[in-house]
């Protein structure tokens, strides 16, 4: 134990634990890895060029988990849209969980690497990146198998995190929980190549934790993170579980903060796009008004992300327009969308 927070078995030892019990969320503690089935780091934001119009969405995550007999893994995707060219190739990798989680002397920071190794089973990318975390401060870094930089990114977070359902855990239903907090007020700093250079940019970003019991297999959902240019934020989110089906929004003021508001699953429509219901329109009663929303994906021909790693399930995620009326004024921003199961 070090500065009163004790390290996981599953961080320390790298191998795998049974389930403990879910316990409410504490930060900072909770920036660090968790003795669960499933857990996630989730990075995404949509970025413009400085004194340009260019514009890059991006999505980096970091899955952990552990089947059979295989040893805990962080298994990671580098996602890129391109908003006026169109998604860039789709990057993975993975990492023995040991190896790819440090920070042993500051346990409230942490980092995660990818890079060739004898879990990429030699078809991953050929790129590296690297993670590096401390509360409310996050580094994304990403080159090329030149060593060349393609993405330098600094999120700061400019409000403190919110946690789901008051104390953060979220419950979907036969016997299955996540831990669940979102850190919605990111400015994303840095560099990014596309368009054939390397960009100064800059705009919001998201950051969120999951871990628990929830399955891969038979679960269903789709998930939406809507960042409006005038600041506020939304998460949505449709699951199915067996015969249990959830509904959820909320809204993070420009100003920081979380408000839950009832989401009746008539106001959560599904939108077919290229054949797929990968567009969604949103409705929601807030004591300001009626907020409605159309989301749209940019690219709606984009394939699932398929993993390389048996365990990991495939699932769709893209960028996506955002357009609507808050209480009858036009609003307009970004989303990523994110689905599974739903053909």
């Amino acid at each position: 134990m070090r500065d009163g927070l004790a390290l996981p078995s599953a961080f320390a030892l790298g191998g795998s634990a049974p389930a403990a019990h879910l316990e409410p969320i504490r930060l900072p503690r909770d920036e660090l890895a968790h003795e669960f089935p499933v857990e996630w780091w989730y990075f995404a934001g949509h970025v413009g060029e400085i004194h340009g119009t260019e514009r890059l969405s991006f999505m980096v995550t970091a899955i952990r988990g552990t089947k059979w007999v295989v040893p805990p893994l962080t298994v990671s995707f580098v996602k890129r849209i391109d908003h006026a060219r169109g998604p860039l190739q789709l990057l993975q990798s993975g990492g023995a969980f040991a190896v790819a989680y440090e920070g042993h002397d500051t346990p409230v920071s942490y980092r995660l690497g990818y890079a060739a190794n004898i879990y990429n089973l030699w078809v991953a990318s050929p790129d590296r990146w690297r993670i590096d975390g401390q509360p409310g401060h996050y580094r994304l870094r990403l080159w090329n198998a030149a060593s060349q930089p393609e993405l330098d990114l600094e999120l700061t977070a400019t409000a403190p995190a919110v946690l789901l359902s008051e104390d953060g855990i979220v419950d979907y239903g036969a016997g299955h929980r996540l831990a669940y907090y979102v850190r919605p007020k990111i400015r994303v700093t840095g560099y990014a190549r596309f368009g054939g250079r390397l960009r100064v940019v800059t705009g919001p970003g998201w950051y969120e934790r999951q871990w628990g019991s929830a399955p891969t297999t038979v679960y269903a959902w789709k998930y939406l993170n809507v960042s409006l240019d005038d600041g506020e934020q939304w998460i949505f989110f449709h699951t199915k579980l067996a015969t249990v089906e959830r509904h959820y929004a909320a809204r993070m003021p420009a100003a920081g903060g979380i408000e839950e508001l009832p989401l009746r699953p008539a106001d959560f429509r599904n939108v077919d796009v290229v054949g797929r219901p990968l567009g969604t329109d949103l409705r929601v009663d807030t004591p300001d008004g009626p907020m409605q929303l159309s989301v749209r994906p940019l690219y709606g021909a984009e394939p699932d992300i398929e993993s390389i790693y048996p365990f990991v399930p495939g699932f769709w995620e893209s960028a996506c327009l955002v357009e609507g009326q808050r209480n009858g004024t036009p609003v307009r921003g970004w989303s990523m969308t994110e689905l599974r199961g739903y053909g």
